[in-house]
């Protein structure tokens, strides 16, 4: 029997590039999608891919959009595709290896002739990256940055306190650009500089990028009201913009996809009172997610930091939220490619995490055929696409997920509280569809009731007053009732007096539930205000 020597897969590497192999599976080149680096995407499957050192196929590596597993080599990029676009090769009787092994050698054994058009787009992808490939690199000197002034995009248009951006959690880590153009060119300028012609000015908001605490800044997230980009060559997978460490210890570090995203929620915190302390700090990954941010932000934290999802409340924010939770995962978890357009997919190889899906399941599945009227045609069609499953003959257990903010959200939730993890993790979401949205509405009802009472230990505002006398009433009137006695001994509430340009609330008072009963002490202004005359109904003495 003959004997031949099997080709190893580095030697199929050498061989066959990602982007050549990508195309020749249905994959579409997007030109318009990638300035560093080509995007591909396959309609089929809904798959976008992006490929790293597009003009060395010996060394490409690949990652998919929005997951930290789907990610690696050639042989990386067929294994996670062998129930998608190679799943003519998924053999069951074979081994993962031997699959890929079988797509690799169909590949090489096509005729020339039927390359020549995948080999002519291949090449002209080469030739668009390789002055980018070549040319690209992120110079701060270029930049000429210089200080915040005290009016700017974020305090105008975005509705970020001043003083926020001038405190020590805040101070140095937002820039400014200065550019006039000449002859159709950017030039910038320091802060002091005038164009020599009196060109038109243009600022742009600087969040600079760093890869660890006292490292060099590696690139820029360059904001104005009328764009978002980033700095050319920066290093946005292995750098984030994070806030000042304050305190000596770092409880928590909330994460986001914008700094304004942040800076947004810590603003939230102070201005109702819920977490004025300073022991966490904020971090943007710049509107995409990989698997070296949270490398990266390991370098900020401790054993003892909690990691804080604060992502937008849409799709693509849910599934950031569940690929972090799946990377920092103790039971097993694995981002997979999903078996059909519109899901994600979730490997789920812990059988006590198995059966919490299956319960989930069993409850939705119920919810739907509850309260949906029996449907056909294109409502049933509709109907279909928002129901968990389990992938059959899956190899390891693996939950398609519906793309649905709602259904992923809860699939995040019950990781949350069911999954083990390499660090404390949490999740917490705007209302509306990002923390700075919420800012605004939250500014509006302040105008309207500026006096709040809060249970920061809880994260929760219990009531809001329009003005003191108002909040007095609603104090007599639970306190009568027996609702707050009946909060658990321990709580602490307090009362606090809000203004749109002021971003420290003031106290007007605490409220402490004990064994004895209530305990309460206010300011004289508020009770001189709202209690002159009036007596308190469980003290003789004025409150």
């Amino acid at each position: 029997m003959p004997t031949y020597n099997q080709p190893s897969f580095q030697e199929f590497r050498d061989q066959i590039s990602i982007i050549e192999l990508a195309l020749h599976a249905g994959y579409e080149w997007q030109p318009k999608k990638g300035k560093t680096m080509p995007v591909l995407y396959h309609p089929g499957f809904d798959d976008h891919i992006v490929v790293k050192n597009p003009n060395d196929s010996a060394n490409q590596v690949y990652f998919q959009t929005g997951s930290y597993s789907d990610r690696g080599t050639l042989i990386n990029f067929v294994s996670n595709r062998l129930t998608s676009c190679f799943s003519q090769f998924n053999n069951s009787n074979r081994s993962p290896a031997q699959c890929v092994n079988d797509v690799l050698k169909d590949y090489l054994g096509i005729v020339p002739e039927q390359k020549k058009s995948v080999k002519k787009l291949e090449d002209y992808i080469h030739q668009s990256f390789h002055e980018v490939g070549t040319e690209k690199e992120f110079l701060l000197e270029h930049y000429m940055l210089s200080q915040l002034p005290a009016e700017n995009y974020l305090t105008q248009e975005r509705y970020i306190h001043p003083d926020l951006l001038t405190s020590p959690q805040f101070s140095g880590t937002i820039s400014i650009q200065r550019v006039y153009f000449a002859d159709g060119k950017p030039v910038s300028i320091t802060g002091s500089e005038q164009p020599p012609n009196g060109e038109r000015i243009t600022e742009t908001i600087a969040f600079p990028y760093i890869p660890g605490d006292n490292e060099a800044i590696n690139g820029l997230e360059l904001r104005t009201a009328r764009f978002k980009s980033h700095a050319s060559g920066s290093n946005r997978g292995h750098g984030v913009w994070i806030s000042n460490l304050n305190d000596t210890v770092t409880n928590r570090i909330v994460v986001g996809e914008s700094a304004i995203d942040l800076l947004s929620y810590r603003q939230l915190e102070i201005s109702t009172g819920l977490h004025p302390q300073t022991d966490s700090r904020y971090a943007s990954i710049g509107g995409s997610l990989s698997l070296d941010h949270l490398t990266t932000l390991g370098k900020f934290m401790d054993k003892s930091t909690q990691l804080v999802f604060g992502f937008d409340n849409d799709d693509k924010g849910a599934r950031y939220a569940l690929t972090a939770l799946a990377a920092l995962s103790r039971d097993g978890l694995a981002m997979t490619q999903a078996s059909q357009q519109g899901y994600v997919a979730l490997q789920v190889s812990s059988p006590a995490i198995q059966r919490q899906f299956s319960k989930l399941i069993a409850e939705h599945n119920i919810a739907m055929k509850t309260y949906m009227p029996p449907a056909t045609g294109e409502v049933r069609d509709d109907l279909t696409k928002n129901m968990f499953h389990w992938r059959a003959n899956a190899s390891v257990s693996t939950l398609e997920i519906p793309i649905n903010t709602a259904l992923l959200n809860t699939v995040n939730t019950l990781l949350i509280e069911q999954g083990q993890f390499a660090c404390s993790v949490a999740i917490v979401r705007p209302r509306g569809k990002d923390f700075n949205e919420d800012l605004k509405g939250e500014l509006l009802r302040q105008v309207k009731r500026p006096i709040l009472l809060v249970n920061a230990e809880r994260g929760q505002i219990l009531h809001r007053a329009k003005n003191e006398e108002a909040a007095r009433l609603f104090l007599e009137k639970e306190m009568k009732s027996g609702r707050l006695a009946n909060l658990p001994i321990g709580t602490n509430l307090k009362l606090i007096k809000t203004k749109v340009d002021q971003l420290i609330p003031t106290l007007q008072g605490e409220i402490g539930i004990t064994p004895k009963g209530i305990e309460k002490t206010f300011t004289d202004t508020f009770k001189s205000k709202a209690n002159r005359q009036r007596l308190d109904p469980t003290n003789e003495q004025g409150l």
